[in-house]
């Protein structure tokens, strides 16, 4: 086998095979044809797992490869990216009842191979020889989220090799962040205080089989760690016995992780107890489930409590909506999944002097994981009654899972006053809650006007002048989510908004109009419009000719766009 180093398995190039011999008998010389199997995929924001390290791993592509008698072969992984990412994958050997589906767990001891990760262009593996099996290959990078295009290659002389598409099953996944505390840390069943852990409740409405996961927030090898799996009718804490046992962890783990695979559960209601082996040990882990269809989890031991972190630095202290730049506040997502009284508490760092903050609620109406940008008497819930100049401040709401997800704002009152703060959601009846961050928005700000000296006072499409007033040429590499913003100063007239079709050398016309706002003696209105690759003209007018102000206009996108005020 010639071999060339530092060059990249998909380049091409040339090379002189010569076998010189000793002996006076011909040498023929034949060239083994070899076979490439290869698959292209992508890490997205979504498969971008990072290592087998890690507990993110099972987000990775799976891809299967099928022997159907022994073979020898290479596998072959290459990054399509300039930026080059520490890469590798790992093969493992699968057991039947597994295929099908994209494994979520597997046993050391049927790892065939795991690569270095190295920061290059491609990693590929010595010679593999391979008995008959079905075996997973899951290409990756070293850390997570890390996005880019790659090849999967399979490099054999044998024809009884396969390579299958990218495995997609659909897991439903749930995780929640608990701990093992003073009062909760009870050991396991074998000295009879396994009920003093935290207890979940799992309801199953269709019969299937659950892995469970509980992995330790920081890894060292120890305590061990197992779960426990009850029937839950007429459940008594302090009785737990083996005979309402359904299942257990095989072993109790001292690695990062621990697992438990039911078998099929019929629909009911089960007990959950994650716990050591030993008794007395604090701290933090995660559990994690994935099922065939959706489930639900929740603690017995305590209200279901959810926080999540923020501040207002620089770039995120709008204050309140009194003030035109309250979008640059921190806005996140809260979903429950039963009606339930929820208690939302914002709890700001400790200061010598504090600053007066509010919590605002809404209806979510944005487009998915976005901020909302306008406010809407429809989608206004409720709010503080005060800002007050606390520590902590508390605002209820009574929640029916019918109106969707709820957006809430903490604010200081006054913009630019920085402090960082954490909210806590909690539920009355132990309702599973999920608290997550909106993604801002991507923001271009112009500020211009109408003036009649610069000729930019042409009025709304009623009058043939209408071509007369600011034009923004805004460039979308990709489809996107825009909302514009209009703001005027005083004094009171008429304004609205248009957005184009752009098409070079060529007039606007109102046959090229995409969408356009109201119009009226607002302060400030808003145009939101989803929009395909392409490019776009937003005419910012005032209804009738001649009318002079000063405004500025924020194009809002869910994803990066370019612009320009184009000549006047």
């Amino acid at each position: 086998i010639p071999i060339v180093e530092d060059i990249k398995f998909e380049e091409l190039f040339e090379y002189e095979l010569s076998i010189l011999s000793v002996s006076s008998n011909p040498v023929s010389i034949d060239l083994l044809e070899s076979l490439i199997l290869e698959k292209v995929g992508e890490w997205t924001s979504d498969s971008a797992g990072g290592s087998p390290e890690g507990t993110g791993w099972r987000r990775n592509p799976q891809y299967y490869i099928g022997v159907k008698q022994e073979a020898e072969l290479h596998i072959a992984l290459t990054q399509h990216s300039p930026d080059l990412n520490h890469i590798g994958f790992i093969l493992i050997e699968i057991q039947p009842h597994q295929r099908g589906d994209k494994i979520i767990e597997y046993d050391p001891s049927n790892v065939i191979l795991q690569s270095k990760f190295m920061k290059k262009p491609e990693v590929i593996s010595s010679k593999l020889k391979l008995s008959r099996g079905i075996y997973v290959v899951i290409p990756s990078t070293f850390y997570h989220n890390k996005e880019g295009l790659y090849t999967i290659s399979v490099i054999t002389q044998s024809d009884a090799v396969v390579l299958t598409n990218e495995v997609h099953t659909q897991w439903y996944n749930d995780s929640i962040r608990s701990k093992w505390s003073p009062e909760l840390s009870g050991g396991c069943m074998n000295d009879g205080n396994h009920y003093q852990n935290p207890i979940y409740r799992v309801t199953v409405v269709e019969e299937q089989e659950i892995t469970f996961f509980i992995d330790r927030k920081k890894y060292k090898r120890g305590p061990l760690m197992g779960m426990y799996i009850f029937r839950a009718e007429d459940f008594e804490r302090h009785y737990l016995g083996r005979s309402q046992l359904v299942t257990k962890s095989k072993y109790f783990s001292d690695r990062k992780e621990a697992t438990l695979q039911t078998g099929l559960l019929e629909p009911g209601n089960y007990l959950l107890i994650p716990c050591t082996f030993e008794p007395g040990f604090i701290g933090k882990f995660t559990l994690r489930a994935y099922s065939k269809s959706d489930i639900s989890i929740s603690l017995i031991n305590e209200p279901i409590k959810n926080e999540i972190f923020g501040g207002w630095d620089e770039e995120s202290a709008g204050g309140a909506i009194n003030f035109g730049n309250w979008t640059k506040n921190l806005q996140f997502e809260i979903l429950a999944n039963a009606k339930s009284k929820l208690i939302i508490v914002l709890d700001q760092d400790v200061q010598e002097e504090y600053s007066p903050i509010g919590l605002y609620l809404f209806k979510n109406t944005a487009p998915r994981e976005m901020a909302l940008l306008d406010l809407k008497e429809s989608n206004f819930i409720s709010m503080t009654k005060t800002f007050s100049l606390k520590k902590r401040i508390r605002l209820e709401y009574e929640y029916d899972p019918s109106i969707g997800s709820l957006v809430v704002m903490p604010a200081t009152f006054y913009p630019d006053i920085e402090n960082n703060y954490r909210i806590i959601v909690t539920s009355s009846n132990n309702a599973r809650i999920e608290i997550n961050q909106l993604c801002n928005w991507e923001v271009i700000e112009y500020s211009d006007q109408w003036a009649n000296t610069e000729n930019t006072t042409g009025g709304c499409t009623n009058h043939d002048s209408w071509r007369n007033n600011p034009q923004i040429l805004v460039v979308s590499p990709e489809p996107c989510h825009m909302c514009i913003r209009l703001l005027r100063e005083e004094p009171p007239f008429r304004i609205g908004m248009y957005m184009f079709n752009y098409k070079r050398d060529v007039l606007l016309s109102t046959d090229d109009v995409v969408c356009f706002s109201k119009f009226g003696p607002f302060l400030q209105l808003y145009m939101h419009q989803d929009v395909e690759r392409g490019a776009f003209v937003v005419l910012p007018t005032t209804w009738d000719i001649g009318v002079e102000g000063k405004f500025q206009i924020s194009i809002f996108s869910s994803k990066p766009v370019k612009s320009m005020v184009l000549p006047k």
